[in-house]
C-alpha cells in the first residue's frame, strides 16, 4: 500500500480537510510551492493541485476552513506573509495575498485558525525577524470569496505568536507566545461591529516555557501544548490543561527529551499525537493515552521517521498523517487497537 508522488521538497506543515477527503501540505526549502493538495481515497493519497510562488523557501502553517471551502497558508518569501485560497474539490484559486509592504516589519504569519462558522480567520504575525519579541493578532473576514482585514480588531502580542487556536465550541481565541504573558484568551463578539476583548484573570505563564504548537480537544475541555527544549530547567514536554471559565488547570505532562513541534487530539479525546525531534531513543512520533489525569506513551505506536514538524489525526481517528523532514516523505499510518501500521508512503521531494 505504498505510492510515490513527486511534488515538493521538505514540508513543515500538513493538515487534513474537515471531511477527511483531502490532505494539504506546505512546501519548504526553496520549492516555490507553498501549498500542495492531495485527495485521500481508499487509504491512498493522490496529487490534485499546487500553487507556485516565486522565492518561497518555507511554509510555517496551513489550515482548512471548517467547511473545507478555503485554505490558508503562511509562506516565507520576504514579501508575502499570508495567502488564502478558495478550494472547489480539485483546484486552488487565490483570493487574498497579504504582503509585508501592507504591514511593514511582518516577517511571517506564524499560526492561524478559523472561527467555527468559517467567517473569520485569526492570524498571529511575528513582527521581529531576529527574535521572538513582538507580534500582532489580526482578524480577516471571509465573505463572498474575498478576505478583508478588520484592522480595528488588531491586538499586540508579546513574544511573537507561536500558535493561535480557536475554541471548537465557544467564540474564544487562545494566543500563545514566548514572551510575557505567554498565554492570552480573547473573547470574540460578531454581533454588530466585531469586538475582540481579552479575558482577564486566566492563568498566564511568564516566559517559563518555549511553546511551539497547541491543540484543543474536540469538546473544548482540554488544550494540549508542546514546546522546545531550549528553556533551562523546563525541558521539552507535552502539557494538557483543562479550560474552564477562562482559567487553565494543569492535568498532565509528558516529557519527550527533545524538541516537540506539533500536537493533535484524537476525535475521541482519549489520545494525543505528538511529533518532533529524536527523543534520544530514536523515536520522533508518539501516541499518548489520556485518562483525564495522566499521559501514557503507547509503545506500539512509537514511530521513527526522522524529524517530524507535523503529525495530524485523520478526522475519522482511524489514520494519522505525518511529515518527515529528513527523508522528504508523507507517511500515513492506520491506527487500530492502540497500535499503528504503515498504510502509505509518499515522496514529496
Amino acid at each position: 500500500d505504498t505510492g510515490a508522488i513527486s511534488s515538493a521538497v521538505h514540508s513543515r506543515s500538513g493538515v487534513w480537510s474537515p471531511d477527511g477527503k483531502y490532505f494539504a501540505i506546505g512546501g519548504v526549502n526553496g520549492s516555490d510551492k507553498p501549498v500542495i493538495v492531495y485527495s485521500w481515497e481508499n487509504g491512498q493519497l493522490n496529487f490534485l493541485d499546487e500553487y507556485t510562488l516565486t522565492s518561497c523557501w518555507n511554509c510555517q502553517s496551513i489550515s482548512w476552513s471548517p467547511d473545507g471551502k478555503y485554505l490558508a497558508a503562511s509562506p516565507y518569501t520576504g514579501s508575502t506573509a499570508l495567502i488564502i485560497f478558495k478550494f472547489d474539490g480539485s483546484k486552488l484559486s487565490l483570493i487574498r495575498s497579504v504582503l509585508d509592504v501592507e504591514s511593514p516589519g511582518f516577517t511571517s504569519a506564524e499560526s492561524f485558525d478559523w472561527s467555527a462558522d468559517g467567517k473569520y480567520l485569526f492570524v498571529g504575525f511575528k513582527t521581529d525577524s531576529e527574535n521572538w519579541t513582538s507580534g500582532i493578532l489580526k482578524v480577516f473576514s471571509i465573505n463572498n470569496d474575498s478576505a478583508e482585514e478588520l484592522k480595528y480588531l488588531e491586538k499586540s502580542l508579546s513574544g511573537g505568536a507561536a500558535t493561535v487556536n480557536v475554541h471548537p465550541n465557544l467564540p474564544i481565541v487562545a494566543t500563545m507566545s514566548n514572551g510575557t504573558p505567554q498565554v492570552q484568551f480573547w473573547q470574540f463578539d460578531d454581533t454588530g461591529r466585531e469586538k475582540l476583548t481579552e479575558i482577564e484573570g486566566c492563568n498566564k505563564w511568564t516566559g517559563s516555557k518555549s511553546l511551539r504548537r497547541a491543540s484543543w480537544s474536540s469538546d473544548g475541555r482540554y488544550v494540549s501544548l508542546v514546546g522546545l527544549s531550549t528553556v533551562a530547567g523546563d525541558g521539552s514536554a507535552c502539557w494538557v490543561y483543562e479550560f474552564s471559565n477562562g482559567t487553565l488547570t494543569e492535568r498532565a505532562r509528558f516529557n519527550h527529551g527533545s524538541n516537540l513541534l506539533d500536537t493533535s487530539w484524537h476525535p475521541s479525546g482519549k489520545y494525543l499525537l505528538i511529533s518532533g525531534n529524536d527523543d534520544g531513543g530514536g523515536i520522533n512520533v508518539k501516541v499518548l493515552k489520556f485518562d483525564g489525569n495522566n499521559l501514557t506513551n503507547i509503545t506500539d505506536c512509537e514511530i521513527d521517521v526522522g524529524t517530524s514538524y507535523s503529525a495530524k489525526w485523520h478526522p475519522s481517528g482511524n489514520y494519522l498523517g505525518l511529515l518527515s523532514l529528513e527523508d522528504t516523505l508523507i507517511k500515513c499510518y492506520k491506527f487500530e487497537n492502540e497500535s499503528v501500521s504503515l498504510a502509505g508512503t509518499y515522496n514529496h521531494g
